[in-house]
């Protein structure tokens, strides 16, 4: 039985990359960083370690270099599996460290495995290709804040675009609200509330750029510009401790420029439904919210994957995060259920708790923004949603979407 080192910093993706591996009879072994990593490894060297790239503390690149200068790890197959550093110049940089086999984030189980079988075989004939010479400090130092940059720069396009989509949605509504002059008081409630959070999310998106990323990326330009300055006098004058002071200064902005990028992330779009899907997100988010409020919560989901187009995927999500908000605030309840079902050609969504019970007259009222913002959402997939409570008996939320206009919603 092969044992299998698994460095993986986002907790839900260990957990699936593990339950995957064991089911195909691998020992596993999990690690949250590079620091980690090297220290399990070290006690107990694995057969091959399959690592992520975007770590805080150590990240996937150092951790390469490293494990190809330790004596006792050196021999050991390493592969790299991202779905942040997809950039060809970022594959050819790990590969320049040492590691034998690239892999983007997401693959097809079967796909993953027969690669990692294809690396497990090939370095047991000798024929994995001879590691290159060890990287020299200061090229891999350039190389890595070359990775960083196309990274963030990335990350900040896509900010940018998300800010001019949010403004320009923001303008068709206003546009479009100057053309219809008749509108119920509660639809333009419910118009002020959604434009109410996105500037929220602008100004918080803003701030996050403008007050840490810029912070972290201008010191680390300034620090990087001076140590180039020192090593390219003909007479080196800098210490070595001076220069491994400063590396370390680099590498904590370094890492607070990778968190502040994963906080605007989040704050944009969630990001585990891309990774992991409908099933899985759902899974994660009950979890973190019973850790959160200590609310148990309990999950019925289709032991079978639901095929839902992204937008479906993420309307439902938003619904369920929605619905667990008003349980944290106003439920009072101890338990909360969470069910996805298919019954014939519909797909059924229930989210019940134990708690108090909405009153009836809150259910329609014109202030009740977020239970406006669930039906729309429930309405522009062709469903309906429906709330219903009793006093000291809890509150249900039921959606009820068509199987095929969710599995196609342009």
């Amino acid at each position: 039985m092969a044992h299998i080192l698994v460095v993986e910093d986002r907790e839900q993706d260990r957990y699936m990359l593990q339950v995957l591996l064991e089911g195909h009879g691998y020992a596993v072994t999990a690690a949250a960083n590079g620091i980690e990593a090297l220290q399990i490894a070290t006690r107990n060297p694995p057969d091959l370690i399959v690592a992520d790239l975007l770590m805080p503390g150590m990240d996937g690149f150092a951790l390469c270099r490293q494990w190809r200068q330790d004596a006792r790890l050196k021999d050991i197959p390493f592969v790299v599996y991202t779905a942040t550093y997809t950039d060809v110049r970022d594959q050819e940089f790990a590969l320049s460290l040492g590691a034998d086999r690239c892999m983007i984030k997401p693959q097809e189980p079967d796909v993953f495995i027969q690669g990692l079988l294809k690396v497990l075989e090939e370095h047991r004939a000798g024929r994995l290709r001879a590691h290159p010479p060890a990287v020299q400090d200061m090229a891999y130092l350039q190389q890595h804040n070359e990775a960083l940059n196309r990274k963030l720069g990335q990350k900040l396009a896509q900010v940018e675009v998300g800010k001019q989509a949010l403004e320009e949605e923001a303008g068709a509504r206003m546009r479009a609200e100057q053309q219809v002059k008749v509108f119920s008081q509660q639809l333009k409630n419910l118009a002020a509330h959604i434009e109410s959070v996105r500037e929220d999310e602008r100004g918080s998106v803003g701030r996050e750029i403008h007050d840490e990323l810029g912070q972290h990326l201008t010191g680390l330009k300034i620090t990087a510009f001076l140590l180039a300055r020192e090593f390219s006098k003909p007479n080196i004058t800098i210490s070595r401790q001076d220069t491994v002071e400063r590396i370390e200064r680099m590498l904590k902005s370094i890492d607070a420029a990778i968190q502040t990028v994963r906080k605007i992330s989040t704050l944009l779009r969630p990001t585990v439904l891309d990774d992991l899907g409908l099933l899985a997100a759902i899974e994660w988010h009950a979890q973190d919210f019973q850790a959160r409020t200590g609310i148990r919560t309990r999950v019925r989901l289709p032991s079978q994957g639901v095929q839902l187009s992204p937008e479906a995927t993420r309307a439902l999500f938003r619904i369920i995060q929605e619905s667990l908000t008003n349980v944290a605030q106003h439920a009072k309840a101890s338990r909360v259920d969470i069910k996805l079902q298919q019954r014939k050609d519909l797909l059924w969504l229930s989210v019940s708790d134990n708690g108090q019970g909405i009153p009836e007259y809150k259910i329609e009222h014109p202030r009740s923004l977020g239970l406006l913002g669930m039906k729309e959402r429930a309405i522009l997939l062709g469903g309906d949603l429906s709330v219903s409570g009793k006093p000291a008996k809890g509150t249900t939320v039921t959606v009820k979407v068509p199987l095929q206009r969710a599995a196609n919603v342009p």
